[in-house]
């Protein structure tokens, strides 16, 4: 197989070198980052493991990282663009994991059981490749909030119902929340102008009603995990204006092409119109006329 030098965009899947500078990107990050202290000296997987960097992000602390994807393509991607010494990428899905029973101290799920027909069977292999006190981490889109004409997604739950279903695997559960807030960042200019930059200090100043989450993270294990704790944090990834700019020419473009849409359907009109005309003067008098003729 050719490894490519880029995946192309599928609108759901992230990558990197294609989402940099978007909201898209600060959310998948901010989601890695937080399973990090979990994962230190740990036998990890990354299930849907994708173009490959929250699995090297994950291999900064863990003993050991298996970045699973059901998409070769991606899993050559990654090992091009991610590889790592403590890092095994391989192709499979999350009913069929290739990984041995009881190898994993920490599997971390994001934006994955939703992609899944048969979840059920994914949260069995989960069980089936995690040690007796391992953890799950798994993260989805919250149904009350996100957009409901995703056609790559097969199930969406809400808080309520992704809790019922993983109390059936495991005993414990504890969630987190993952919204979106306008933020100001002030900085030196080096600072402001920096890619990354960690922030001692983060302040939070309004609060949001956790219905109004647009992602959960739930962390499960059989064992207590009163003392275990993900990181919470803040991901500025995109400027506003920037946002701004891009929400109003997509808000253009789709009037754009309503637009087309009209013309298209006012110019198939006038053509019926203009076939219904030459229609009615085809049709011959003289019919007509010797109709009349005859009756008389």
């Amino acid at each position: 197989m050719k490894v490519k030098n880029t995946l192309e965009p599928d609108g759901e899947r992230m990558i990197p070198e294609f989402h940099k500078g978007m909201l898209l990107y600060g959310e998948h990050l901010l989601r890695y980052q937080s399973v990090e202290p979990l994962v230190k000296e740990k036998i990890v997987l990354d299930i849907a493991s994708g173009s490959g960097y929250g699995s090297a992000l994950l291999s900064h602390n863990a003993k050991k990282v298996y970045g699973v994807d059901v998409s070769g393509e991606s899993i050559e991607y990654a090992k091009k663009n991610y590889p790592g010494k403590n890092i095994e990428y391989l192709e499979g899905s999350g009913t069929d994991i290739p990984i041995k029973d009881m190898e994993i101290d920490v599997a971390v799920s994001h934006e994955t059981i939703e992609h899944i027909e048969d979840y059920k069977k994914f949260l069995s292999e989960i069980k089936r490749i995690l040690k007796s006190d391992g953890i799950f981490v798994v993260s989805t889109p919250n149904d009350k909030i996100y957009q409901q004409d995703n056609h790559f997604h097969l199930h969406q739950f809400s808080a309520k119902e992704l809790e019922k279903v993983l109390k059936k695997y495991f005993k414990n559960v504890k969630f987190y929340y993952q919204g979106v807030w306008l933020t100001s960042g002030l900085f030196e200019k080096k600072n402001f102008e920096e890619d990354f930059r960690q922030l001692r200090s983060v302040d939070k100043w309004v609060n949001q009603d956790v219905e109004k989450a647009v992602y959960f993270i739930a962390v499960c294990s059989d064992e207590s995990i009163n003392e275990v704790n993900i990181t919470e944090g803040l991901a500025i990834s995109e400027p506003w204006t920037e946002r701004q700019q891009r929400y109003i020419q997509n808000s253009l473009d789709e009037r754009g092409r309503a637009i087309e849409h009209l013309e298209g359907v006012l110019h198939l009109r006038d053509t019926e119109i203009v076939e219904l005309k030459k229609s009615l003067n085809a049709k011959p008098p003289s019919r007509i006329k010797s109709k009349f003729r005859h009756n008389n």
